[in-house]
């Protein structure tokens, strides 16, 4: 059995963000303090997903088109949702665990 590592997400770095949202979203555009794309969550043709990567922000996420927006954990649940499933908040933090771990990011 796999151990399962305890992240605080408000706590990760700008960085550790950046590697998560960019795994989900390669096309995201730079901006200031995060990044803009076109939504997963819905047919998006103008980048409408606003993204925080400042540290602290726990990858707080809004978009401004279906008006979904949450942390990490509603994203991965979002991600889930598109795919035709419907995960729990525990499998969601799980999922953010592993996809992190592979990007060295556990700390």
């Amino acid at each position: 059995m796999s151990k399962i590592y305890k992240i605080d997400f408000d706590k990760l770095n700008t960085s550790q963000l950046r590697k998560y949202f960019l795994s989900h979203i390669p096309t995201a555009t730079s901006t200031g303090n995060g990044f803009i794309a076109r939504c997963p969550f819905h047919a998006d043709s103008n980048p409408s997903l606003s993204i925080c990567l400042k540290e602290g922000s726990g990858g707080m996420w809004h978009c401004f088109g279906c008006r979904k927006s949450g942390k990490l954990i509603g994203f991965e649940k979002s991600i889930a949702e598109r795919r035709g499933q419907t995960i729990s908040t525990g499998t969601a933090y799980q999922r953010v665990v592993h996809k992190l771990d592979p990007l060295g990011e556990r700390g």
